[in-house]
């Protein structure tokens, strides 16, 4: 099972609501399927802020609002997150978005961003937040 189905399938066993937000759902729908196609984006914000979108908005079923409603990005390396995204959830986001990763051994771990703790398991991360 590769990251994004274990990462969804976590989420839902957890009590998540998930909504896939990054690019590539974005521009699924017909109207949005041609900017796909384009060799290059222009060069601005809003296609910044398009291509580096958080993965999935994510709400808990039973959580308070200010702790089960949360963004998640997916880091795709191992050293975390590009830095355009990283500069887009600076910019752009509040401080609820966490960053999941996959360890060498296939375990999900996940961090909030801009922060300096280590990502911790992510069961052990989706219950701290519920748990809030």
């Amino acid at each position: 099972m590769d990251a994004r189905e274990e990462l969804r399938r976590a989420l839902s066993d957890a009590g998540f609501e998930i909504a896939d937000t990054c690019f590539e759902a974005i521009t699924l729908r017909p109207e949005t399927a041609r900017l796909r196609e384009l060799p290059a984006l222009p060069d601005c914000e809003s296609s910044r802020l398009l291509i580096n979108f958080p993965d999935y908005f994510v709400v808990h079923r039973r959580a308070k609002p200010d702790h089960g409603v949360l963004f998640m990005s997916l880091a795709r390396h191992a050293e975390g997150l590009s830095d355009a995204a990283s500069g887009v959830l600076d910019t752009y986001f509040p401080e609820s978005v966490a960053v999941v990763s996959q360890a060498a051994d296939g375990q999900l771990l996940a961090k909030w961003h801009g922060t300096d703790e280590e990502p911790e398991p992510l069961a052990e991360f989706l219950r701290a937040v519920t748990e809030a």
